[in-house]
């Protein structure tokens, strides 16, 4: 099946540049969950059939993330995303819509590393 361009792919040859807010969403979303899901099948390998990881799927009781591999999935998830993610979520966060609000909110580490090293230099 060949993908169908858009009026203005077709016309420039790029993919349009997503604004909404929606759009972004949905492209955060399903990397996060892709995620969730790998760490969830890497800490209980018996999951792998079967496990649907949802936005509203419980971390702990649909999923199987104990805090250790919440630990873990915070971590991961500050490496794909680019962002400094409060260590508060590994015990607050309760579904993965939770930590994708968390990731949209988040302030890029570059960004931090820019304020950071500003602050440093000053007299």
């Amino acid at each position: 099946m060949v993908a169908r361009k858009t009026p203005s792919e077709a016309v420039t040859g790029q993919a349009p540049v997503k604004n909404s807010n929606a759009e972004i969403r949905e492209d955060l979303s399903g990397e996060l969950l892709g995620i969730i899901k790998d760490l969830a099948v890497e800490v209980r390998p018996n999951l792998r059939r079967g496990l649907e990881v949802e936005l509203d799927s419980d971390l702990d009781t649909d999923i199987g993330l104990d805090s250790l591999a919440r630990a873990e999935l915070v971590l991961r998830l500050d490496r794909a995303f680019k962002a400094r993610l409060p260590e508060r979520l590994i015990a607050e966060a309760a579904t993965p819509r939770d930590l994708l609000e968390a990731v949209a909110a988040a302030t890029p580490r570059d960004e931090l590393g820019r304020h950071r090293g500003a602050k440093r230099k000053a007299p």
